[in-house]
C-alpha cells in the first residue's frame, strides 16, 4: 500500500522564541498548568511531552497535525476545558517537531515504539490516542500495533487512506499543487516552505491572515481571525528546528510503505469531520469509514479543519467511552446536534 498526504499548508506561522519552556504555561492558572517533560528513549532519542487537566485516570494521548506541536493544546482554553472534563491528556510533539529529536527511520513503525517507551515511563498501562490531520495515520498505527495498550482512537479532520484514488482529486487546487511538488520536486517544496518561514518572521503579525487566505473554510477564516497569532504560534514551535522537516513528514506520507495496514486496526476507530473542511474534505473520510471495520464517522455541522476546545473535549469524551472508560466529568460542548453517519460497507 502506498502512503497518503495531508494538503499543505503553505504559509509558516510565525517563528517564536526559542524556548525549551511552552510560553503558555505561565498563563493558565496553577491548577491547569501543563507539566512538561521529555521520554529518554531506547534509540537515545528523546520525545517531548506535556501533560494538562486531570492528574489521574485513563489518558488521552494527543497528536497534532503538520506543521504542529504539543502547544496547541496548550493554551489556556483548552486547559481550563480539559480540567472541567477531568480529562488527563498528555500532547506530544511528535518526532523532529518542537521539543522531540527526529525520527531516524522513516515510516510510521518507529514511532509506535517511542510511545511504547513513553507510556512505561508515565506508568500508563491503557490510553486512548486523540489525532488532527497528519496525526491520522500516527494515531491509527498505535491502534494496530500497541492495540493491547491503546483501547481507542480518535481523530478530527482525518486525511483519509493513502491508496484512495480519488484523494488527491478531492483536495483544493493549492493543495493539489503543493502536494505534487512535495512528491516529485522536494528540493523546491523545501525551498518554498523555508523561504514563507523567512517571511512570517519578518512580519509576524500577518502569518495569521496570510494562512487564513490559503484556508477554503469560512469557519476556519473566522477561528483564525479571532486566535489566529496565538494558533500559528503554536504551529511555528513545532518548526523552529527547521521548518522543511513538514516537507519530510509528507513524503513520509506520500511516498514511503506505511508498514501497517490502517483498515486492520482492532480497535474502535472514531474519525470527526468538519462539512466546511476544505483541507482534509469528507468524500475520502467517508471512503475510510466505509473501508475500516471498527470505524465510525460523524461530520460536524458548520465546523472546518481546525480544532477547538469544545471539539476536543467532546471527542476526547467519545473516545474513551468507546475504549472502556469514563471522564469523571461530562462536558456540554454545544455541538450535540452533530449528525452520525451510518456506513453501507
Amino acid at each position: 500500500m502506498t502512503d497518503q498526504r495531508k494538503p499543505l499548508v503553505v504559509a509558516s506561522p510565525p517563528r517564536p522564541h526559542r524556548s525549551r519552556q511552552p510560553s503558555h504555561a505561565q498563563d493558565a492558572s496553577t491548577r491547569v498548568a501543563p507539566r512538561h517533560g521529555r521520554a529518554r528513549l531506547s534509540s537515545g532519542r528523546q520525545l517531548a511531552y506535556s501533560e494538562v487537566g486531570a492528574t489521574s485516570g485513563t489518558a488521552v494521548l494527543f497528536l497534532h497535525g503538520n506543521p504542529g506541536s504539543r502547544q496547541e493544546v496548550l493554551r489556556p482554553r483548552y486547559a481550563e476545558a480539559f480540567h472541567q472534563a477531568g480529562l488527563r491528556v498528555v500532547s506530544i510533539d511528535r518526532p523532529g517537531y518542537g521539543d522531540s529529536d527526529a525520527p531516524t527511520q522513516k515510516g510510521h513503525l518507529p514511532f509506535v515504539d517511542d510511545v511504547r517507551c513513553l507510556m512505561d515511563q508515565l506508568d500508563l498501562d491503557r490510553a486512548v490516542v486523540v489525532g488532527h490531520s497528519r496525526g491520522t495515520l500516527p494515531a491509527i498505527s498505535l491502534g494496530v500495533l500497541l492495540q493491547r495498550r491503546i483501547a481507542a482512537v480518535g481523530v478530527f479532520g482525518p486525511t483519509g487512506l493513502p491508496d484512495d484514488p480519488n484523494l488527491l482529486a478531492a483536495q483544493s487546487r493549492e493543495a493539489r499543487w503543493m502536494l505534487k511538488l512535495v512528491k516529485s520536486v522536494p528540493v523546491v517544496a523545501r525551498l518554498l516552505i523555508r523561504a514563507n518561514d523567512r517571511l512570517d518572521r519578518w512580519f509576524p503579525h500577518s502569518a495569521a491572515m496570510r494562512m487564513a487566505r490559503l484556508m477554503s473554510s469560512a469557519a476556519d477564516r473566522a477561528q483564525l481571525r479571532a486566535t489566529g497569532e496565538e494558533y500559528t504560534g503554536t504551529l511555528a514551535a513545532g518548526t523552529q528546528r527547521d521548518p522543511a522537516f513538514a516537507i519530510d513528514d509528507w513524503r513520509s506520507w506520500l511516498v514511503d510503505p506505511l508498514g501497517f495496514d490502517p483498515t486492520g486496526i482492532p480497535v474502535p476507530l472514531l474519525l470527526w469531520t468538519g462539512t466546511e473542511d476544505g483541507l482534509c474534505p469528507a468524500a475520502p473520510v467517508r471512503d475510510m469509514a466505509r473501508r475500516i471495520p471498527k470505524a465510525s464517522l460523524r461530520e460536524v455541522p458548520g465546523v472546518g479543519h481546525l480544532h477547538s476546545p469544545e471539539i476536543l473535549v467532546e471527542l476526547m469524551q467519545e473516545t474513551l467511552k468507546a475504549g472502556g472508560s469514563t471522564p469523571k466529568t461530562r462536558l456540554k460542548t454545544g455541538h450535540g446536534k452533530n449528525r452520525a453517519i451510518s456506513i453501507d460497507r
